[in-house]
């Protein structure tokens, strides 16, 4: 199945209502390509609906960090998700789902949706992404990559048991 990618995505065509799948521990990106397997019968029928629709699932991310395992139905989530969509898929023999999700962009969510579905819903709107125009300082971002990679260097070095 071939999808566009993130960047060729319509957001005139969003229609604000995303299904929300949180994960604990898991933050997506948009741009990012992130394999799923989907087992709880909840998120099976969320997905069902997804590739039955607009093939689009939001990634929220837990605002409690110590929820692990299954995420109780009434779990916060942090007010921006990633939104994404469904790349690829294969339904198993017993109904599981592995998934190849492409983040597409970020979301608000401003209310979370009242529904019979097993799995949660919000009304959300797309954020744009801000990215720095033509009078950045080229030399101070070089200067800030090269620090950045020197720290993480010596954080690697470091764990993995050198000085």
């Amino acid at each position: 199945m071939s999808t566009p990618s993130p960047a060729q995505f319509d957001w005139g065509t969003f229609s604000g209502r995303v299904r929300l799948f949180p994960i604990p521990g898991m933050v997506m990106f948009p741009h990012v390509l992130c394999p799923l397997h989907v087992f709880e019968p909840r998120y099976r029928r969320l997905t069902q609906a997804a590739l039955a629709g607009d093939q689009l699932i939001a990634i929220p991310t837990l605002s409690d960090d110590a929820v692990t395992g299954e995420v109780p139905s009434d779990a916060k989530l942090d007010a921006v998700a990633c939104l994404g969509r469904i790349a690829s898929h294969h339904r198993l023999a017993d109904g599981r789902y592995t998934l190849l999700l492409q983040g597409i962009g970020r979301v608000r969510l401003h209310e979370e949706l009242t529904s019979s579905l097993p799995f949660r819903e919000a009304r959300a709107e797309g954020v744009a992404d801000v990215y720095p125009g033509g009078d950045v300082d080229d030399l101070e971002c070089r200067r800030l990559r090269d620090d950045v990679l020197a720290r993480l260097g010596k954080s690697l070095s470091l764990q993995a048991g050198g000085i």
